[in-house]
């Protein structure tokens, strides 16, 4: 049996393929809902990132992103939402 990484599925006679892309906002479940004998399990779904902690700024077939952190003093500008990351600022003075 073969593993595909997290973005991709196995298709039987062919190996890994990427699995079609999601909206800005939203990844996939895991290997797109086929097991790993090549068979669909469920259908493909999107979830979505979750607000202020994952992000994902385009349509693609990669993993929601980790938020960045305000350190070093920064500030927070922006708050992190499902299609954007935060925003870090140098507090004014």
């Amino acid at each position: 049996c073969l593993l595909c990484s997290y973005n991709k599925y196995y298709k039987k006679g062919t190996g890994c393929v990427m699995c079609p892309p999601c909206d800005r906002g939203s990844e996939f479940t895991n290997n797109c809902g086929y097991n790993e004998a090549g068979e669909r399990t469920i259908d493909a779904q999107c979830r979505k990132c979750i607000p202020g902690d994952t992000f994902k700024d385009k349509k693609s077939s990669d993993s929601c992103d980790s938020c960045q952190l305000c350190m070093n003093g920064k500030i927070m500008k922006e708050e992190c939402t499902i299609t954007s990351n935060r925003v870090c600022e140098c507090p004014q003075g």
